[in-house]
Formats: structure tokens, sequence, C-alpha cells
């Protein structure tokens, strides 16, 4: 009978320090953050899938940052119009986390790359059960600095392009000019050295 009163006593004290443990760990517990990128393509967009470069940029060194990062940034590569995702980043501590997401501008000169700033803020709090939860704000600006809008549920960027219907480029039309002026000119040289008249003899 005490062998049993023993072993039930000690059963009960090992489900209370399994308990404590499992809310100690929960109070350790980090939070994952994920977040998801758009490119939207429209206009005349090519047969070929293009590449697209988007930048998370901490405002902060004190903020996490996806594997991977360099320095304060990360970039991530999406190819065609397609939605990625970047690498979850980890937080274990409470507080305000700021960052930027812009894409950067790409080589083709037949399209125009949206030059938008996100504003992303990540609010990392005590949650009720001991743990951690956070929020997600998202603030997008324009080229020029302005705020656009104030809640976003998405990270957007959408990229309009001209090609293949784009008028050939300054260069390429002033190349042509020169040439036609050039043709022009020893067109007009030749005709005067055939009408030439000879002069008299001294």
């Amino acid at each position: 009978m005490k062998l049993r009163r023993v072993i039930l006593a000690l059963t009960l004290a090992a489900l209370c320090l399994s308990c404590l443990g499992l809310g100690v760990l929960a109070a350790q517990t980090s939070v994952t953050v994920p977040l998801d990128v758009t490119i939207d393509l429209s206009g005349n967009v090519p047969s070929k899938d293009g590449t697209y470069t988007v930048v998370l940029e901490a405002k902060d060194s004190g903020c996490p940052m996806p594997q991977g990062k360099t320095g304060g940034t990360y970039r991530m590569n999406i190819t065609g119009e397609n939605t990625a995702a970047f690498p979850d980043f980890h937080f274990d501590k409470v507080g305000i986390f700021e960052y930027t997401v812009y894409q950067v501008k790409g080589s083709n000169r037949g399209c125009d790359y949206d030059e938008r700033v996100y504003d992303l803020v990540i609010t990392v709090t005590n949650a009720e059960n001991g743990g951690l939860e956070y929020t997600v704000a998202l603030r997008l600006y324009d080229s020029d600095g302005e705020a656009e809008e104030k809640k976003l549920d998405q990270i957007v960027f959408q990229n309009y392009y001209h090609y293949p219907d784009t008028p050939k480029t300054d260069d390429e039309s002033n190349l042509a000019r020169d040439l036609f002026l050039a043709a022009g000119a020893i067109a007009i040289l030749a005709l005067l050295f055939l009408t030439r008249k000879p002069r008299d003899a001294a």
C-alpha cells in the first residue's frame, strides 16, 4: 500500500514538473513571420520570363533577418509573374521591428518597373499563454516618398511593359538619322564633283 502511494506521488510530481517545463518552454518560444511578395505584369509582356529582384532592408541593426542576408539587407529574385516568399525570420523577444521592401529597377528599357516602397512594421508582444505573438502592418510609399495607403494586406509590385511596341530608342533613331544625313552629303558632293566645270587653261 505504501509502495503504491509512493508511486502515485512520484507520478504526480513528474506530471507537475512536465507542466512546469512546458510553461517555461512556451515563455521562450519564438515566433516565425512569413512574408510573401507578388510580381504583377501587364502590357506587352515578353514571352520569355524576366527576373525581378526585391530587397528587404532592416531599418535597425537589431531587427531579425532571414537566413542568407548580407548586412542589413536580403535580396530575393522572382522569375516571371509570380508570388514568392522570403525565408522565414524568427523573433524571440518583444519589440517593434521596422523594414522597407522595394524592387530593384531592371535593365529592360521597355519596362516601367514599379518604384514604390513598402514600409513594413512587425510588432511582437507577449501572448496570454506566456508565448509570443505578432502583428504585421504595411504602408506603401510612391517614388516621391508620399504615403499612398495606410493599411495593406500584401506586397505587390506592378510592372508595365511597352515591349514589343516600344518606339525605337533615341540612340537608334539618332543613328538612322546620322546615316541618312551622311549618305545625302556624300551624294551631293559626288554630284558637285561630276558637274563641275573645268578651269580654263592659263
